[in-house]
């Protein structure tokens, strides 16, 4: 592959495990010069061996924000391109003190390898002619996979009998309501992008039917060709489904978008799942509504918080109809592979002025 350009990259999270090695490849093929951030890469002794002096290297704390800002302007050079994949904060600071004129070097885009990117702060990236860019549909069939599983977990009370199975306990006869299959139910989806519409395929081979409540860009013909109901309302939505399973990305107009009102208008019976956004749900409103045992809900799968990682807590932990998981939905080698590679390609497409990249504000065109 031809090198069209040189540039530096920093790397403030890679790929796990052996995509690792895929990720600064693809990197280097483009002729990125490549500094990575080995503070969560266990296999960091084997990275050091295969690339040695091909790559620099850094080791620091990718959720704090001085911390990135002091790895870009390290020696006054600079980036064009930072590259992260988890929810890293890339805050005002970091943009600004990385566009600074003392450094030599000029960030020029911001690669999430992902879809989400409520953890940057597009507006200051858009003011500074910094391009953020994205990777849609890389984890959709993933996340639309875990979704169906913990659809299926709820509605199964699977984790129910695992736990009285483990206490020695035979609860098949009084561990809650008899299940209902899923060609039974009704699947309501809040947001209908890339991940909504995979899930919704799945549930329609499986006999469910699907309705969707979405941004004015989900039209009628768009809901007839996808076989999906369109709710006018959110509360119409709520109303009427079984299983709601959000899907809408995390802005002011989305934050607490389900909370204790919008969990009170729920069917009796009824689950909740979110594997968008941890700020979509109000925590303390569902774990109020799930300890209520004459509350409308049946159970919640939660895979996504507010408060995540390191900083991790919330009022759902210890709620026995809580089904809780450490944002794993997208997990998997296919997907991980996809958004990694995608995102080397975006920034490559750019800096080198090909068209192809997913921008997610292109207005701060350079």
């Amino acid at each position: 592959m031809n090198q069209p350009f040189f540039a530096r990259v920093l790397v403030v999270d890679a790929a796990p495990g052996p995509l690792l090695f895929e990720e600064m490849d693809a990197f280097l093929r483009h002729g990125f010069e490549v500094t990575l951030n080995l503070r969560n890469v266990p296999e960091r002794d084997a990275v050091r061996q295969h690339y040695g002096e091909r790559l620099s290297y850094a080791d620091f704390d990718g959720f704090a924000p001085q911390l990135v800002l002091a790895a870009l302007a390290r020696d006054g050079i600079g980036y064009e391109v930072l590259k992260t994949r988890v929810n890293v904060p890339i805050d005002r600071a970091v943009i600004e003190g990385a566009v600074a004129p003392a450094l030599q070097r000029r960030l020029a885009v911001i690669a999430q390898a992902g879809v989400g990117v409520d953890h940057i702060d597009v507006a200051t990236a858009t003011r500074q002619h910094v391009l953020v860019t994205n990777t849609p549909g890389s984890n959709a069939d993933a996340v639309a996979e875990f979704a169906l599983c913990q659809m299926l977990a709820l509605t199964r009370h699977t984790f129910a009998y695992n736990t009285a199975s483990h206490d020695g306990v035979w609860a098949k006869s009084n561990a809650g309501p008899v299940a209902t299959e899923l060609s039974e139910l009704t699947l309501g989806l809040v947001g209908i992008g890339n991940i909504a519409r995979r899930l919704a395929a799945k549930a329609h081979l499986l006999g469910m039917r699907v309705m969707g409540y979405g941004s004015a860009r989900f039209t009628p013909e768009q809901a007839a060709t996808l076989r999906i109901e369109r709710k006018e309302t959110l509360d119409e939505l709520l109303g009427e489904a079984d299983v709601v399973s959000l899907h809408a990305p995390l802005n002011e107009a989305t934050r607490h978008l389900i909370g204790a009102p919008q969990l009170r208008r729920m069917k009796p019976g009824a689950v909740l799942i979110n594997t968008a956004r941890g700020g979509l749900v109000d925590e303390q409103a569902l774990a109020d509504v799930l300890s209520d045992p004459h509350g409308p809900l049946a159970g919640a799968a939660i895979d996504t918080f507010a408060k995540e990682k390191a900083q991790y807590s919330s009022p759902l932990i210890g709620i026995d109809k809580a089904l809780l998981s450490p944002h794993i939905a997208g997990t998997t080698r296919s997907a991980i592979r996809a958004a990694a590679l995608q995102a080397v390609e975006n920034a490559a497409a750019i800096l080198a002025g090909r068209e192809g990249a997913s921008i997610v504000n292109p207005q701060a065109g350079r």
